[in-house]
């Protein structure tokens, strides 16, 4: 959800509560998604991964480093991620041991979970 999280942040001010988040995303359609669902569900979603409220110590923080250094804005979201979702947190040492191309299969999946 980078690209997301990328287009929303150059789109809502600094300044912005989270029900201005919610009108971005749900009314404005400013992440440009086919249907009303898919927009609530985005909501929801960022919402669950990064706060998207200013009065959630770690969104607050989360968006003054955004803007620090462009490159660094992936790990910044994956660490931003990894502190409020567990499951993330849980299959981060899994994901971390796959060599690259290798299969993530459902078994392996599962016996994590």
């Amino acid at each position: 959800m980078l690209s997301e999280l990328r287009c929303l942040l150059d789109g809502v001010d600094a300044g912005a509560q989270r029900p201005d988040y919610r009108t971005a995303i749900v009314d404005s359609n400013v992440l440009d998604k086919a249907t009303w669902k898919a927009r609530q569900l985005t909501f929801d979603h960022l919402s669950d991964l990064y706060g998207l409220d200013p009065t959630v110590c770690l969104f607050r923080v989360f968006r003054q480093l955004w803007y620090l250094e462009e490159e660094g804005r992936p790990v910044l979201a994956l660490l931003s991620a990894l502190a409020r979702d567990a499951l993330l947190r849980l299959s981060a040492p899994m994901i971390l041991a796959m060599k690259p191309g290798e299969q993530l299969t459902r078994e392996r999946t599962e016996q994590v979970f």
